[in-house]
């Protein structure tokens, strides 16, 4: 199978790979299973390699420009393009450090991205600044590079994604958008960067695997870390009151968040294809940590023992914070414990006890 890449790994002599025979790959699945659904348009296939999927799309109907930083995978994308007979452009560039002010309706990566670093960064970067407003952008990555690295494409592309909606880096949007509206003083990316006291902040787990150390003041999620602490996915500290909070004004549409299409758009079955109901951000009914609630209930869990569930049936908000991986990684307790909790205070409103 011949690879694809956009460059970035000095360790490999790309133009030598591509100067003897290359067996032809075959064009992604994951691409194949997403674009077949979308009206064709105009496509950039970033490290298109010898063009397998920039055909693909082309004779789909699609426009395709494809980017590689081997001159040898360029010739032979486009004499395969020549001899296919569809008609797709392609150049020769390293993405590590190249990007274009075009705009695409559909921007594709396949086992092309760098691991890690400024050029995975910029490559990212690229995707994010050439995709047009409604369009696509799909990445294939290899999931042991992406174990190893401690890099998600996904959520880079959340973190860089807000910093080019609303002119600021997720942090500071965090902070204007939903800290300061909502007055939740206590809501923060790394904590004791932040200057709060350490003895404020609940230790968590005994990472003797990857940090050596126990997890405190630190975003416990090992993607989130790499990151350096700030995600779209993970990296928040709060106290439990302000979790409360922000589950109350989800609940009550609260104004001041200045987005009502998008508050009940997320709590909506986004996934009906899948195995899981997600929304955007929440787990949506059917799922097993909201099964005392109402089927309108939406939530979501924390790894480290944590969630929140809002029933707007039962005008119901419950949060949940513990340090239950303090102990280790089995989740057993902490399911029985959401339930419990969660079955006490939906009862209670079943019963006329009134909203907690």
């Amino acid at each position: 199978m011949s690879e694809q890449h956009v460059g970035g790994d000095s360790s490999t002599d790309w133009e030598a790979a591509y100067a003897g025979e290359v067996p032809d790959s075959p064009v992604d699945t994951d691409l194949m299973a997403v674009a077949r659904d979308l009206p064709p348009g105009s496509a950039l296939d970033l490290g298109c390699g010898a063009g397998q999927n920039s055909i693909w799309l082309a004779r789909q109907g699609w426009r395709v420009h494809g980017v590689d930083i081997a001159g040898g995978a360029v010739e032979r994308a486009e004499a395969a393009a020549e001899h296919a007979g569809v008609e797709a452009t392609f150049e020769r560039a390293d993405v590590t450090t190249w990007c274009t002010r075009e705009r695409y309706d559909l921007v594709v990566s396949t086992y092309a991205m760098p691991p890690s670093g400024p050029g995975r960064t910029n490559a990212l970067t690229c995707a994010r600044d050439t995709v047009a407003p409604g369009g696509t952008v799909i990445i294939a990555e290899f999931e042991s590079s992406l174990a190893d690295s401690g890099w998600m494409a996904a959520e880079q592309l959340v973190t860089l994604a807000v910093a080019r909606r609303f002119g600021q880096p997720l942090p500071e949007a965090m902070q204007t958008l939903i800290r300061d509206r909502l007055g939740l003083d206590s809501l923060t990316y790394t904590p004791l960067a932040a200057g709060r006291p350490r003895d404020r902040v609940v230790p968590t787990e005994l990472d003797a695997r990857w940090r050596g150390r126990r997890c405190w003041g630190e975003v416990h999620d090992e993607n989130a870390a790499g990151l350096g602490g700030v995600a779209g996915h993970a990296g928040l500290f709060a106290t439990v009151h302000d979790v409360a909070r922000f589950g109350v004004a989800w609940l009550r549409e609260d104004p001041r968040l200045r987005l009502p299409r998008f508050l009940r758009s997320a709590v909506r079955n986004q996934t009906p294809d899948l195995t899981e109901a997600r929304g955007l951000g929440w787990r949506v009914q059917p799922a097993d940590h909201l099964v005392p609630f109402s089927e309108a209930a939406y939530g979501h869990t924390g790894f480290t023992g944590t969630s929140l569930a809002v029933d707007p049936r039962r005008d119901l908000v419950v949060a949940i914070c513990t340090n239950r991986v303090w102990w280790g990684r089995d989740p057993a307790g902490i399911d029985r414990l959401r339930l419990d909790l969660q079955e006490v205070f939906a009862g209670a409103t079943e019963v006329g006890l009134g909203p907690s």
